[in-house]
């Protein structure tokens, strides 16, 4: 929510926003736990994750691409439905706000954790002081300088103090040069090189002609080594679908726009950057995810508002803008307002959750302090109000926000709220450091607990803020999906209750889709709300009747994480490990799924697949599940 902003957003009082942004964080453990430590149209291919959908719908299936656009159409953007409303008033599902331009963006003061994998039970540390931006030059004395830790996997992130570090200079281990991100006068902050071989060597600051005594520190060896499967499929996203600066395509083959919803081709997504952040984690690649750690930072996040925009656009390589009215909207020789930046917050939460991977592995203060500042901004954007949606009153994640870097001028919409975008695990990690997050997670909880369809044990994934009633398919409003259950949305919602320890419901899910699972052999892209197969002759032809990796992935972390590892383990061997291009000399070779065209391949098949496969391989990163 706006938790900043004197104006109403949606019903949202304002006193009560500024109320709750006043709250006394509580930066211990609110939990019982503290955790370790987010297809093109024709084929039959199922989409990635949409910024927000089309009035009109999506382009069928198979339909010709349409000409391509510079940036994406306004059918992406939201209706505003009274387009004379002034700044600080609610139209239908959309409120129109300004920031206080004197609030600070700085991220609350939090504690940390004294361990990047945030053991259970474990006591708080007080809060690192942040690197200053100026300091004066002074005496260098490295006689005294002790570092932290002192052991790790390559890659880890180590802080040096107690000594007096001047202004610059160097750190080694070894005699490898280490990669410094920070360096005041009385703390250097440093990782270790990404490739360095297990072992123990000293590590030494030089500074002022002067070296600090040799700290030994410990490179240990990586918790697994990735499979076959899994090692050929990352290793083409990492080296065949990326942009020079680390961006991860959504095809392998750069394509025109089948659908302005989507950014297909060589566009590059919040969505995709999330996936590669968390599987680079649990992997254990420590120079893929800085790079794309370093995209995602440079690229993608918003200086205003600490949210994350939802793509870079290929033709201008820079964030993609959406129209702030719909053209239909528009009076006669009106001209239109200016683009307006765009956050999807299921995707913020990929990028979160990958981020919190990184500090787990690698201890890197830059990975926990940049989730703590998506996590803040989210807040700030992207939850409705307490009068927005009476019934879930702490608050709800909405379909996203649209805003103005320069005037702060946001939008939040709230029209229709994505059941399934409440990624819950990342929000008790969040709730950890700002107690703001625990009603968020009461209430949206709720709404999926409330989702679930008693007949069959699926998820309904929408709901509607002018009826105030549950339905199908939130992307494709205005067609027969929107009145159908779909299958990755509902596994999403299973999912994250699932790893927060609201057991029963998720357990309802996976008891659906293990049963039509195991007498089929598939899970399909759509079923009727009582579980039935779809019958309509368009979804018959058009979805994935036989289901797709990123659908199989879904259904072995919900298994996974409710405990039931042997049908995890199944429909790995069944559904991903047999769905691989293995042809050698094949331009995508190692690449999963196969419902891309002839020759293309799909980012989130790839990367969702490898979530799947790292997870039963038993990643640290992955394998964790709060249990209350």
């Amino acid at each position: 929510m706006l938790c900043l902003a004197a104006v109403n957003l949606g019903g949202c009082l304002a006193t009560d926003l500024v109320k709750r942004a006043q709250q006394t964080l509580n930066p211990g453990n609110t939990s019982s736990e503290q955790a370790p430590g987010p297809a093109p149209l024709n084929r039959g291919g199922e989409t990635p994750t949409p910024r927000v959908p089309s009035p009109s719908g999506p382009a069928a299936r198979g339909a010709p691409a349409p000409t391509v656009e510079v940036r994406p159409a306004a059918a992406q953007v939201p209706r505003r439905r009274d387009t004379n409303a002034p700044e600080g008033t609610a139209d239908s599902g959309q409120a129109t706000r300004r920031r206080n331009p004197g609030t600070s963006d700085q991220v609350p003061a939090v504690q940390k954790p004294p361990d990047a994998r945030l053991i259970v039970g474990g006591d708080i540390a007080p809060p690192t002081p942040r690197p200053a931006a100026a300091v004066a030059a002074g005496p260098v004395a490295l006689a005294s300088a002790a570092a932290s830790p002192t052991s790790g996997y390559a890659g880890t992130g180590v802080i040096f103090s107690g000594a007096s570090f001047g202004t610059s200079g160097s750190v080694t281990w070894g005699d490898e040069p280490c990669v410094v991100t920070s360096w005041t006068p009385d703390k250097v902050m440093a990782y270790l090189p990404s490739q360095a071989s297990p072992g123990t060597k000293d590590l030494v600051v030089r500074a002022g002609g002067q070296e600090s005594p040799a700290i030994p520190f410990t490179v240990t060896p990586r918790e697994f080594e990735p499979s076959k499967v899994a090692q050929d499929a990352f290793v083409f996203v990492r080296d065949k679908m990326r942009s020079p600066e680390g961006g991860v395509f959504t095809n392998f083959i750069d394509r025109d726009d089948p659908d302005p919803v989507y950014l297909y081709g060589h566009h590059q997504t919040a969505e995709h950057m999330g996936l590669i952040l968390w599987v680079s984690a649990a992997i254990q690649d420590h120079k893929t995810f800085e790079e794309s750690y370093q995209y995602v930072s440079k690229r993608l996040i918003s200086p205003r508002y600490g949210v994350v925009n939802w793509g870079v656009d290929k033709f201008i390589n820079d964030v993609a803008l959406q129209e702030a009215v719909d053209p239909d909207d528009l009076e006669v020789g009106e001209e239109p307002p200016p683009m307006l930046h765009a956050n999807a917050p299921l995707d913020d939460f990929r990028v979160l959750k990958g981020l919190i991977s990184g500090w787990m592995q690698w201890k890197d203060e830059r990975y926990f302090e940049l989730a703590l500042r998506i996590g803040n901004g989210l807040l700030e954007t992207s939850i409705t109000g307490p009068s927005d949606f009476p019934k879930y009153p702490g608050g709800l994640v909405a379909e996203g926000c649209l805003w103005d870097e320069v005037t702060g001028l946001i939008k939040s919409t709230i029209d229709v709220i994505p059941v399934n975008y409440a990624d819950l695990w990342t929000m008790k990690w969040l709730a950890q450091y700002d107690a703001r997050w625990n009603p968020v997670i009461e209430s949206h909880s709720q709404l999926m607990i409330d989702a679930q369809i008693p007949s069959s044990g699926q998820f309904w994934n929408s709901y509607l803020r002018q009826s105030l009633i549950f339905s199908g398919d939130w992307e494709y409003r205005g067609e027969v999906r929107e009145g159908k259950i779909k299958t990755i949305q509902s596994l999403w919602t299973a999912i994250h209750l699932a790893r927060v320890g609201r057991k029963e419901p998720a357990q309802r899910a996976l008891n659906f889709y293990k049963d039509r699972y195991q007498r089929l052999n598939r899970i399909s892209e759509y079923y009727n709300p009582d579980g039935s197969d779809v019958t309509e002759p368009l979804l018959v032809e058009e979805t994935l009747m036989q289901g797709e990796v990123r659908i199989y992935s879904q259904a072995v972390r919900l298994a996974y994480w409710l405990g039931d590892r042997a049908f995890a383990e199944r429909v790995v061997r069944e559904k991903i490990m047999t769905d691989q291009d293995t042809r050698p000399g094949s331009p995508t070779y190692g690449r999963l799924g196969s419902g891309a065209d002839v020759g293309d391949a799909e980012a989130w098949e790839s990367l969702e697949g490898l979530i799947g496969l790292l997870l039963v391989q038993g990643s640290s990163v992955l394998t964790h599940v709060y249990q209350s």
